[in-house]
């Protein structure tokens, strides 16, 4: 295996590590997000079920107020749903986030198998020419001691 070969594939490792850490990023701000639309959720819905609560324990006096009451509470209602809607929404991105990182994690780890294939192949490769070389030059130590030509023994 080259040593460009080598480079390239650790350069790619190096490049999945970069890719899975931006999915960890964007991840944790989808987290974030996430947690935010949850609060704002929660005191939207404490906030309707207070003057809810409230309209039922006074009612109007007067049809005017009744009015008021039930646009105020359509309103907080409103409110309530936008914010449901919105953390749905930052529930969905947060798992498309999570699912990014899952598939990110899972080709760096592609690309660290191929490293790591590609460097124990060059490793065996080296050895292997090291053990024909180390062949080679015993051959020739024999064949010297022999006293055959081309051997490394002087004559």
């Amino acid at each position: 295996m080259s040593d460009k070969r080598l480079f390239r594939l650790k350069r790619l490792v190096a490049m999945r590590e970069i890719a899975r850490d931006v999915a960890r990023g964007a991840l944790g701000e989808a987290v974030r997000r996430a947690r935010a639309a949850e609060q704002s959720h929660n005191q939207a819905e404490t906030a309707w079920g207070r003057w809810a609560a409230r309209a039922t324990r006074q009612p109007a006096k007067s049809s005017d107020e009744l009015a008021d009451q039930t646009a105020y509470l359509c309103a907080l209602r409103s409110t309530v749903d936008e914010a449901e809607r919105q953390r749905e929404q930052a529930l969905e991105e947060e798992a498309s986030r999570r699912q990014g990182v899952t598939c990110a994690q899972q080709e760096l780890r592609k690309m660290e198998h191929l490293s790591d294939a590609a460097e124990e192949s060059t490793r065996a490769e080296e050895a292997r020419r090291e053990r024909a070389h180390c062949d080679e030059v015993a051959a020739r130590i024999h064949a010297g001691a022999r006293g055959e030509n081309g051997g490394l023994a002087p004559e």
